[in-house]
């Protein structure tokens, strides 16, 4: 889901069969991938929960140092 360039780490994994959902970040870049089609959420960030209700995706973390959370990659 990287291409391998920077630092990245998934911190979290969902699944709504058939898809499959992780969070995390490449770089300072907060996103998540579904199945391995990546959404940035913040140039600056991390995700540190997600959670997905059927095609609902919540996720909370943090984006230019401040608290956030989006739902289906928008904040709120």
């Amino acid at each position: 889901m990287t291409d391998g360039a920077q630092n990245a780490e998934a911190t979290r994994i969902c699944f709504d069969i058939p898809d499959v959902y992780v969070a995390g970040y490449d770089g300072a870049v907060a996103g998540y991938w579904k199945n391995t089609a990546a959404l940035t959420l913040a140039q600056e960030g991390k995700v540190a929960s997600m959670f997905v209700d059927r095609k609902d995706i919540y996720l909370a973390g943090a984006a230019d140092n401040k608290p956030v959370y989006w739902k289906n990659a928008k904040e709120e």
